[in-house]
């Protein structure tokens, strides 16, 4: 077993390896001071990997035989903090700002799309759709779409699926939860109704 291993550190050198792997994969950006939090969330990856050393994981990741397995580092290395409309003000944005704006698109037929870039599970999306639907109700009928995008697929995952449970619903108005999710009392999970995820594009 390695020295990095034994003592179960990052070094700089391979941190710099790993940080120039996660930029050109992703476009994230690892400066210096956030070394020890990658080698926290990696750890859990040389685990399931069953590598002994972080350079050795790094030297794998690199290597055309790990490409599945920077898809997991990425995921392991992405903060993934959201909930349903979270910072509402900006909701009323898209009231107050872009209400005009869209319903004239709506009354000439055009093209609606908004992109959540970022979406993690799906809560901003989702919030998005359930906001301006009920807001506008007309759009049900438009060409509307939201583009749902992440460079996490485990996210992506979640958002496709659309099943939170109650501590995620808790932030959406009650309202609005009555009118757009569907509780499963066997599963205690909420999904997004089918008039909200038919919006979406994940």
């Amino acid at each position: 077993m390695s020295n990095e291993a034994s003592n179960d550190l990052l070094t700089h050198e391979t941190f710099a390896q790993i940080a120039g792997i996660a930029k050109s994969e992703s476009g994230l950006q690892l400066g210096d001071e956030k070394r020890m939090m990658v080698q926290a969330r990696l750890k859990k990856r040389l685990r399931e990997t069953k590598i002994d050393s972080f350079s050795s994981y790094g030297a794998f990741v690199q290597s055309d035989a790990g490409r599945a397995e920077r898809r997991m580092m990425i995921s392991a290395l992405t903060t993934n903090v959201t909930n349903f409309f979270r910072e509402s003000h900006h909701f009323d944005v898209l009231t107050t700002e872009l209400g005009e704006t869209l319903k004239r698109k709506i009354v000439r037929g055009d093209r609606i799309r908004i992109w959540s870039a970022g979406c993690s599970k799906g809560h901003e999306p989702y919030s998005i759709a359930i906001h301006l639907l009920d807001n506008f109700p007309d759009l049900a009928a438009a060409d509307f779409r939201i583009l749902a995008t992440d460079i996490d697929p485990q996210v992506l995952a979640v958002a496709k699926a659309g099943h939170y449970s109650l501590s995620d619903v808790r932030s959406i108005p009650d309202t609005l939860s009555r009118k757009y999710m569907q509780h499963d009392p066997k599963t205690a999970l909420y999904s997004i109704s089918s008039s909200i995820s038919k919006s979406l594009i994940i």
